[in-house]
């Protein structure tokens, strides 16, 4: 193995590690955080078969396609649909950018 990918392979553990290490001193974990803050609306599966969710017309997380990134932002912004209507309240103020990113693994979790 090269240096580079020497240096490579160890930034990924460490990044990996760093990324454990929230959870294992007691912070909530991704399921944790969703059944909280999100299964009200989407469900405990994701489906959004719940009465909040039937009403708001809630998409079925279990077949999102949607990236990283896009999660991310309706988590910390929320959404509005074409009115302006709030159909999900952000949480960018209600939890950490630590938590977002455990909510962002476990709602990719549960696609199919």
């Amino acid at each position: 193995m090269n240096e580079i990918a020497l240096r490579c392979a160890v930034v990924a553990v460490a990044a990996w590690a760093i990324a454990r290490v929230p959870e294992a001193q007691g912070a909530p974990s991704g399921r944790e955080l969703f059944t909280k803050n999100c299964a009200q609306c989407h469900g405990k599966d994701g489906h959004g078969f719940t009465p909040m969710g039937k009403q708001l017309r809630i998409k079925d997380l279990t077949a999102s396609k949607l990236g990283d990134a896009q999660i991310r932002t309706q988590i910390m912004d929320g959404t509005k649909d074409a009115k302006g209507t709030v159909r999900m309240a952000a949480f960018k103020d209600k939890i950490s950018v630590e938590d977002v990113e455990q909510l962002v693994a476990f709602v990719k979790s549960l696609r199919h």
